[in-house]
């Protein structure tokens, strides 16, 4: 069943309502839900809908209290095994909204490498995007390099800025090279800035679209690539400046791979999450 309590340190349950992918960067290499596909013999490169008892997981009671057993506030990865918002699913991907709307005490987590289609997707949907039917809505765009950080976020702060209550994340799983995201985790200037053209692109309070989490990963697998626990450093310094949560999943220390929450904290690295 693809529903299921899950290893991803930030969410409590995993939610495939379909699975299946295909490589759109560099940070697809050592892909982790294609080696689940060859372990479990499944072709990862046809995206398919999963069972119906997979996307009922939400709503499955307890016998003995009558409640839901994924408790709210419970935070629930979206799509493990493949990408929200890829086109091969298009046609499920309503029902999928469906889904998430009847459990709006529940905090999605929709983690992705094409952020460039959510805000069709939503301006497509046929009933109401609002507030109140996606109150716990997170899209997390998976940015591994300056070059996606770059292209995505941005992409993912104009979707905050006319969907106002959805939280947006970045994912940098695995980090591949060392990050600069002070702009991003601020408030910056619009456009329109009534402080008038000169302050444009400075930070001021006319525009209050900035990131709310950061999560970072170093690759974990036997061929993984290094990340320089300076760099991981360096981004969590640019999130506490900010005042901005960040969760460290895992970091490679001079080639030993360190996923134990205590070591973490030891070598001074946060595992603080969003509310």
């Amino acid at each position: 069943m693809m529903g299921t309590d899950t290893g991803i340190e930030y969410a409590d349950h995993s939610l495939n309502f379909w699975k299946g992918c295909h490589p759109v960067d560099e940070c697809c290499d050592h892909c982790y839900a294609a080696d689940n596909a060859k372990q479990y013999g499944w072709d990862f490169t046809k995206v398919q809908r999963t069972a119906e008892s997979t996307w009922r997981q939400p709503y499955v009671k307890s016998r003995d209290t009558g409640k839901y057993k994924w408790k709210p506030g419970e935070r629930i990865f979206v799509c493990s095994l493949s990408d929200f918002f890829h086109a091969d699913a298009d046609e499920w991907w309503e029902d999928a909204m469906q889904e998430i709307s009847g459990r709006p005490d529940l905090v999605w987590l929709i983690v992705t490498k094409r952020i460039e289609q959510a805000g069709s997707y939503f301006n497509s949907i046929s009933h109401d995007f609002t507030q109140e039917n996606y109150p716990n809505l997170w899209i997390i765009p998976t940015c591994g390099t300056q070059k996606m950080a770059d292209v995505r976020i941005p992409i993912a702060l104009v979707l905050k800025e006319k969907f106002p209550w959805i939280k947006i994340g970045v994912s940098i799983e695995p980090m591949l090279e060392p990050m600069d995201l002070e702009e991003y985790l601020t408030p910056i200037c619009a456009e329109t800035c009534h402080y008038g053209e000169s302050h444009r692109n400075k930070t001021c309070d006319c525009r209050q679209e900035h990131l709310d989490q950061i999560f970072i990963g170093c690759e974990s697998g036997p061929k993984r690539r290094r990340c320089k626990i300076q760099d991981v450093r360096s981004v969590v310094d640019q999130c506490k400046e900010a005042g901005v949560a960040c969760f460290v999943k895992q970091v490679d220390d001079d080639g030993k791979l360190i996923k134990d929450p205590e070591e973490i904290r030891a070598l001074g690295f946060p595992q603080e999450l969003a509310k």
